[in-house]
């Protein structure tokens, strides 16, 4: 009996020494590392086809923000004004179309003439305005494109143009009756032609500058035009209310000329800067004899 209990405590004894040994081993043993996750890469946001990928860097993937690019400064400038008539402002003439039944019938005995257009205010229409001297360097070569001038019942249009040397000038007939076409320079050649039914056509050119030239018709003696022959871009016609623009013009210092069949020229200098617009107004009171 004595030998029985004497084993089972030393069975006791075992078991409570292994329980403490596996004990202290299992407080030795470092503690178990947690999952390793993989890193989770978000697939990019598609901005439609051709759309450049973004960056996987929170720096690269920022888009620069740059500046627009600024506008080239403006090489050449312009001049704007107004050509007037100094004195009392005349009446509008009227000529007679008797001369021609065919004319009378499109615009009664009397038609106004285009020689003197003066507005309520002074303001003269048909005035040549150029740029008579100043031009330092090269210009733009002349156009190949025609100017036209028609002949519209009994009447030169329009009654002033520019022209550059060198280009072609169209006339044409739109009336279905005879007009002529005779030219009066002083620095070019003279021509003088017919056209006799409408729709007939003919081209000349001008080999030299000449401000102005006289178109008349031999047929019908009040009708008439004038045309500005220039080596450069730089003229306007004043319209209805006397204004005109030159554009395009290179910076420079430049006399600028208003002429009018009725009035003596006046040139005036004026300064022009790159991207700027000059102001300069006329006024001719020196009516020609």
């Amino acid at each position: 009996m004595k030998r029985t209990t004497a084993a089972v405590l030393a069975l006791a004894l075992l078991l409570a020494v292994a329980f403490l040994l596996h004990r202290d081993l299992q407080e030795q043993k470092p503690p178990p590392r947690p999952p390793v996750r993989p890193p989770v890469v978000e697939a990019p946001v598609s901005a439609g086809p051709g759309a450049p990928t973004p960056s996987t860097s929170a720096i690269d993937a920022a888009p620069d923000v740059a500046a627009p690019p600024a506008s080239p400064p403006a090489l050449t400038g312009s001049v704007r004004g107004v050509v007037r008539f100094g004195g009392p402002v005349p009446r509008r003439k009227f000529v007679r179309t008797r001369a021609d039944p065919e004319c009378e019938k499109m615009h009664g005995p009397q038609l106004a003439s285009d020689e003197f257009v003066v507005d309520p205010y002074g303001n003269l229409q048909w005035a040549f305005v150029h740029v008579k001297s100043g031009i330092a360097g090269p210009v733009p070569p002349a156009p190949t494109t025609p100017v036209l001038l028609d002949q519209v019942a009994c009447v030169f249009t329009p009654h002033v143009l520019g022209i550059r040397v060198g280009q072609p000038l169209l006339i044409v007939n739109s009336d279905n009756l005879l007009h002529t076409v005779h030219s009066l320079p002083f620095e070019n050649k003279e021509f003088n032609f017919g056209l006799p039914k409408s729709g007939m056509e003919e081209t000349k050119r001008f080999g030299k500058p000449e401000v102005m030239i006289k178109l008349k018709c031999d047929v019908h003696p009040w009708m008439a035009a004038w045309i500005g022959v220039v080596d450069h871009p730089y003229f306007a016609i004043t319209n209805a209310v006397g204004s005109f623009v030159l554009r395009d013009l290179p910076p420079g210092n430049y006399q600028i000329e208003a002429w009018h069949e009725k009035c003596n020229p006046v040139a005036l200098p004026i300064g022009v800067g790159p991207g700027r617009e000059s102001l300069l107004d006329f006024v001719l009171d020196e009516k020609k004899q």
